[in-house]
C-alpha cells in the first residue's frame, strides 16, 4: 500500500483518484474479483468515503463515472 494508492492492495483493484469533492477516494473494481455483485456489469466504481457503489459493463464508462463521481448522491450535493 502507498499513500498515493491506499487501495492498490485490495482484490479486484483497478484504479483509483482524489476525489474532489468528499477529499477520499473513488475506487474502480473488477466486480468478480473483489467479490461484488455482478448483475450490473463487470466494472464497479466506489465512493470509499459514502459507500457508493455502481456496476458498469464498460471500463471506459468507469473511469467516466470516476472521474464525474455522478453515481454518489452524496458527491452531488457536495459539489451543488
Amino acid at each position: 500500500m502507498s499513500k498515493r494508492k491506499p487501495h492498490n492492495t485490495l482484490t479486484g483493484y483497478r484504479s483509483e483518484r482524489r476525489n474532489p469533492y468528499s477529499g477520499g477516494y473513488t475506487v474502480i473494481y473488477e466486480a468478480s474479483e473483489a467479490h461484488l455483485d455482478t448483475s450490473g456489469g463487470r466494472w464497479v466504481v466506489s465512493c470509499e468515503v459514502h459507500s457508493t457503489l455502481c456496476n458498469t459493463t464498460s471500463l471506459k464508462r468507469a473511469y467516466e463515472m470516476m472521474r464525474d463521481t455522478d453515481f454518489c448522491e452524496k458527491c452531488m450535493a457536495i459539489r451543488g
